[in-house]
């Protein structure tokens, strides 16, 4: 599609921009519920802090040529010689550029071409220039997007779990409740179910709007490898079960900090909540299962709700209710004892 030159990337993002970058038309509910746009919009200045130097995509209609030459299969060498005449048009004021300074600027940067492939997968390809960031992005070199991102997905299955089976109470929540590990909302893909802060911190890439389109789009216009984004819907749908009383409760709590679709990602039966139906996110989840169940109770509101090990749980409370009537009984004979003495003092005097 084309769209008004004058566009540039630090504007408001169009709609039509979103879906040629989505590749799908989302709905009207997911356009109005994503923050895709944010993160285009929030990805672009991010590349834009040197003032443009080093990345010469100025507007929208530059990042959707790109797109179609990402998109081709072209490796980063092709795309990086390709002349690209018309994506020097204006600079980034949007003010038209003279005929003879475009030569120069014809070839896309390759800071240009990393934050197009961020934006059309949503993952942190390159590093911007002069942003300081706690994040480990990819590093994008050679071959097309699509075999570069397969070798990062579709990794070997390193880690074996104890026990195949998820169960019910491995959720976001309990997470929350039981293991005090906090929800860390992501737009980097790549970072999606990794451990941070001690393991006190999991990365949660929450932009199910996007991962919906994504898995409505033709094959030939996701650059994402085959399984990824149906499988990462798949452990959003674990962890925030939609139809878990708690989990919506949770969830409504955090509205604002997240995209609403995730809310809407359905519930997981029984025989699709075991580790190997997952290859993608497979030894994340292992690791984070793990931690899950090694974690032990820390306070006295956690040891009320963690019901794990229901014969440690009735040890626990037996032993407190001991405790609390050895206290009150304690303090009741310390009371009649100090009665005693005081009627005693009376008398003899």
């Amino acid at each position: 599609m084309d769209v008004s030159p004058a566009v540039v990337l630090t504007d408001t993002v169009p709609e039509g921009v979103l879906h040629s970058l989505c590749a799908h038309n989302m709905d009207q509910q997911e356009t109005a519920s994503s923050y895709y746009a944010g993160y285009v919009t929030t990805r672009c200045r991010e590349f834009l802090t040197d003032g443009g130097r080093h990345t010469n995509a100025r507007t929208y209609n530059h990042v959707l040529i790109l797109a179609d030459a990402i998109r081709s299969g072209k490796s980063k060498a092709e795309i990086s010689t390709t002349p690209l005449i018309s994506m020097s048009t204006h600079d980034a004021a949007g003010v038209l550029v003279p005929g003879h300074e475009r030569q120069q600027l014809a070839c896309p940067t390759e800071t240009s071409i990393d934050l197009c492939a961020s934006l059309l997968t949503m993952v942190d390809i390159g590093r911007p220039p002069l942003a300081f960031s706690g994040r480990r992005p990819l590093l994008w070199s050679s071959g097309p997007l699509r075999e570069f991102l397969g070798s990062y997905f579709h990794q070997p299955k390193d880690l074996v779990p104890d026990n195949q089976q998820i169960g019910k109470i491995f959720n976001a929540v309990n997470l929350r409740r039981l293991a005090g590990i906090k929800m860390q909302w992501s737009s980097n893909m790549a970072n999606h179910l990794r451990l941070a802060d001690d393991e006190k911190t999991v990365f949660i890439f929450h932009h199910a709007a996007f991962l919906k389109t994504q898995k409505r789009a033709a094959q030939d216009q996701t650059l994402l490898p085959a399984g990824v984004v149906e499988e990462t819907l798949r452990t959003l749908s674990l962890l925030f079960p939609q139809n878990d009383a708690k989990t919506k409760g949770w969830m409504s709590s955090q509205a604002g900090d997240m995209d609403p679709e995730l809310r809407r990602c359905g519930a997981l039966r029984a025989h699709d909540r075991r580790f190997d139906k997952f290859a993608v996110w497979h030894d994340r989840l292992v690791i984070l299962k793990q931690v899950f169940d090694e974690a032990r109770p820390e306070t006295i509101p956690q040891w009320w709700r963690d019901r794990r090990d229901r014969v440690q749980w009735y040890t626990f409370w037996v032993a407190i209710w001991v405790l609390g009537l050895t206290v009150l009984f304690g303090l009741i004979q310390s009371v009649e004892g100090a009665v005693q003495i005081y009627a005693t003092y009376n008398v003899a005097a």
